[in-house]
């Protein structure tokens, strides 16, 4: 794994439209949810690719992922079978980002830092002391 400034990209094999809104809704959750790692929509731009695929088997679909860092051995993350896409999806971004959020410091965002700046907390975990009133 690059040992910082990691860019994560989701990519699913196929060029069907369900397979672009898996790899767009992978994408948009992983970055909603992850504050350590950046998300970038091209693979060219990533140096962690993580590869979705997807199989429909009756009622449920199955979702397997695997990682890989640039130029790194891939590494197989699982599959999870659920009713809908996006069901079988949230585990295996919470296994994504217990994988590349290692060693990787939180990302402080514009609104937040302007927030610590109000406050007088120079530091994230001071300005989370602070709005939780210890």
């Amino acid at each position: 794994m690059p040992a910082h400034d990691r860019r994560v990209a989701f990519v699913v094999d196929g060029s069907g439209d369900l397979d672009r809104a898996l790899a767009q809704l992978a994408q948009h959750r992983f970055a909603a949810a992850d504050h350590h790692v950046t998300t970038v929509a091209d693979a060219a731009l990533a140096n962690v690719v993580v590869d979705l695929r997807w199989q429909l088997a009756g009622e449920s679909v199955t979702v397997a992922a695997t990682l890989a860092p640039s130029g790194g051995r891939a590494r197989a993350l699982g599959s999870e079978r659920a009713a809908s896409l996006s069901a079988a999806l949230a585990p295996l971004l919470a296994r994504v980002a217990s994988v590349v959020d290692q060693r990787q410091p939180e990302r402080i965002d514009a609104a937040e830092q302007e927030a610590m700046a109000h406050l007088g907390a120079p530091q994230h975990r001071r300005l989370s002391r602070v709005s939780r009133g210890v």
